[in-house]
Formats: C-alpha cells, structure tokens, sequence
C-alpha cells in the first residue's frame, strides 16, 4: 500500500532527525541536519501532515469495494505493527528549557541554534498532527467498516495502578510515597510498560509518567522502542510485560 509505505518512511526520517539531534555529533548533525535540511524537512512534514491520513484512507475504501474493505484494513495494522505502536509514533515537543539540549544544539551549530531549535519545535507539531490524523482515520474506518483490531479484542479494563501492582507482586517494580520504582526493569520495558497507558487523546503524558517513576525522558525511550525495526516496536524482554498485561 502505498500511502502507509509513504507514512512509514516520513516516520523513519523523523526519527533519524530526533535520534541524530539527541546524540549531538556536530559532524552528522552538520552533514545531514543542517538548517537549510531541516527547513525543508519542516516544510515536507508540513505538506504531509495534511493529506496522508486521506491518502491511507482512499486505499483503504476508496474504491467503494466494501467486501475488501476489512482485509485492506487488516493489512494496513499490519503494516503499521499493530495499532498499539501507530499510537506510540509521537515525537517529543522539544522544550526551550531543556537545558541539556539547549546546549548541545548551541554546541553544534553555534548563532544558528535559536533557529534551529525553532524548526524542530514546528516539526515536533507538524509530525504529531500527522501522527494524531492517522490515528484517528483508522479509528473511523474501523468503525465503518465493523473491524475490531486484535490488541483490541479483549480490551484492557483495569488501570496503570492495577497493573503497577501486579507487577509490584512479581518484583519488577517497587512502591514508593511518591509512586513507583524500577526494580528489575530496564527503562525501555517500563516505557513500553507505560505506553499501554496513554491519554485519551492518545498522547504520551511524559512529565507526569516521569515523576510518578522517577525517571527522565520516557517518551524518548518510548519512540525510540517504535522505530526499532529489529524488535518489531518492541524492547528486549517484551513478553514479561505482555503477559502482565493479559488480564
């Protein structure tokens, strides 16, 4: 399907931008993220916010053909690794005040970085309303067409806290005053953990999941589990946290 293959390579370049701009090597960075680059990138993501939710849409029933409705949506979970990392494809608004990346991009490219940080602040926002549309047209032709997704077909009733118990009782994590604890968990399970739990509006609420665990940048760690294409979205140790999850 070429629309999702579309979407699927803008993802992967958005993650390359994020992934190179965090490790800060002012070569890479200056070779392939320079700000000329990144403004471009800016207006591309721009251009695609707005139209490739409707593009996946058409492929999906735009010809009208509803006895193939359903298989071309199965297909397209497929092709995005199952709806639960579609979801977990937000990028991280980047946050003036965070001053350790402040001082990295100041770092690489020097007057330029005011602007710099600017560019990828509008990407972060071009690339989430992208993220937002997608989710949110699958979630209407799933509807539509009367097609339950498999991570959906025995929903999750309980809470976070529910689950924070169960796994307090297996020893992965620790109860503390003020919320909860690694145990033996590495930081990357207890974001895949945690990104069963989103918001309403699918969004990751990172500061809040940060100060009830103790940690810092899950969401970070969160979309960097979703363009692991080795691990097909998912961190060494997955299946522990899926079969916490089973009931």
């Amino acid at each position: 399907m070429r629309a999702i293959n579309k979407y699927k390579h803008i993802i992967e370049e958005l993650y390359f931008i994020y992934s190179t701009l965090e490790e800060g090597k002012k070569d890479d960075c200056l070779d392939y993220l320079s700000l000329k680059l990144l403004e471009k990138q800016e207006t591309r993501t721009m251009h695609y916010a707005n139209k490739i939710a409707e593009e996946i849409k058409e492929e999906i029933i735009g010809d009208g053909k509803e006895a193939e409705f359903k298989g071309r949506l199965k297909t397209a979970y497929w092709e995005l690794k199952g709806g639960l990392n579609l979801e977990t494809y937000y990028f991280p608004t980047f946050n003036s005040s965070d001053i350790s990346m402040s001082k990295t991009l100041l770092a690489v490219y020097g007057d330029e970085a005011k602007d710099v940080i600017e560019v990828v602040k509008s990407i972060s926002q071009w690339a989430n309303y992208m993220v937002q549309n997608v989710c949110s047209m699958i979630d209407e032709v799933c509807k539509f067409v009367g097609y339950i997704p498999e991570h959906q077909q025995q929903p999750q009733q309980k809470g976070l806290h529910y689950y924070c118990q169960k796994a307090i009782d297996k020893g992965f994590l620790k109860r503390e005053e003020d919320g909860y604890r690694r145990v033996t968990w590495t930081k990357v399970q207890l974001a895949y953990f945690l990104g069963h739990f989103l918001k309403p509006d699918k969004t990751f609420p990172d500061s809040e999941y940060c100060k009830m665990f103790a940690e810092n940048r899950l969401g970070k760690a969160l979309y960097q589990i979703s363009g692991n294409k080795n691990g097909d979205g998912k961190p060494r140790g997955y299946e522990i946290i899926d079969e916490l999850l089973q009931d």
